[in-house]
């Protein structure tokens, strides 16, 4: 907390959700002699949130709980992404009433937008996803500590859909078929967990002439399947970026098995409220940008 105590000109900065599940402060630091960014996390914010709830039920953690441990998680992202990646400071985790905290060095940038981008921007993302799943566990769970078997991962991953869906009133029923796709799909494959975030969004990066060039949210970066995070950027590119993006990552040809998981977790993130759509068949029509 000394860190905290020294600080200088400190101010709020503006939320991008009004969700969001943490308050953002940028100050200077004269111990650093830099300007950094606090992070604070609020147990209860946390506990309320349907994401937050869905990240504890697969992956097994707490984020307020775990800040302490994100070091690890910072030098890990900065040894693997072409992306920069900022300096974590200080980090402390909640306790005695207190919320978690990361102090980050502040990087220079615009927050990405949420509307369609440019090709480099891009070959940007690519660069940084194919960096990421370069990087292998027969674990899944937090970046910092993998510790759940393989046989797990369907398993969770359904418990938790089924839990967030009963709380938000989303009948599962007709998508019956689908789960034991899912169900089929895993008991015949191997999964070869690599870091992913399931709440990957543009604003998540700072952009500098019209592409990301650093990463600033990881909050929710952990060891997991690579399929979820393809379904999820089904909605992060149009057609064309979809398209583009294949060609850079060159793997296209692993996604024919999309198919088989897209729906259950479409509904996984539907009910997570990633990107924050609120009618599932809306939802649900969006044209996959990876069939196979």
């Amino acid at each position: 907390m000394d860190a905290i105590a020294t600080v200088e000109h400190l101010s709020r900065v503006q939320k991008n959700y009004t969700d969001s599940t943490h308050w953002l402060w940028q100050a200077f630091w004269p111990a650093w002699n830099q300007w950094g960014v606090l992070k604070v996390c609020v147990p209860e914010q946390i506990a309320g949130s349907p994401f937050w709830q869905g990240m504890a039920g697969i992956f097994g953690f707490s984020l307020p709980q775990s800040m302490a441990s994100y070091k690890e998680v910072y030098a890990k992202a900065a040894e693997w992404s072409p992306l920069q990646v900022p300096a974590l400071l200080e980090a402390a985790s909640a306790q005695n009433g207190y919320g978690g905290w990361f102090l980050t060095q502040k990087l220079d940038g615009q927050p990405g937008a949420l509307q369609s981008v440019s090709n480099e921007a891009v070959r940007s993302l690519s660069a940084h996803i194919k960096a990421l799943h370069s990087q292998r566990s027969s674990l899944f769970g937090p970046l910092y500590c993998a510790s759940l078997p393989q046989k797990l991962w369907p398993e969770r991953v359904l418990s938790t859909l089924e839990m967030l869906a009963g709380r938000q009133r989303v009948d599962l029923t007709p998508y019956d078929e689908a789960i034991l796709a899912f169900k089929r799909y895993y008991s015949h494959n191997d999964i070869e967990f690599v870091p992913i975030m399931p709440d990957l969004r543009w604003d998540q990066f700072l952009f500098k002439n019209d592409r990301p060039a650093a990463l600033i949210d990881l909050d929710a970066l952990v060891w997991g399947a690579p399929e979820l995070e393809w379904v999820l950027l089904e909605y992060l590119l149009d057609e064309k970026g979809a398209e583009y993006f294949k060609q850079q990552y060159e793997k296209a040809s692993q996604l024919a098995h999309l198919d088989a998981v897209r729906t259950v977790y479409r509904l996984l993130l539907f009910v997570m409220h990633v990107l924050g759509e609120t009618s599932l068949s809306r939802w649900l029509a969006h044209p996959p940008r990876f069939a196979g």
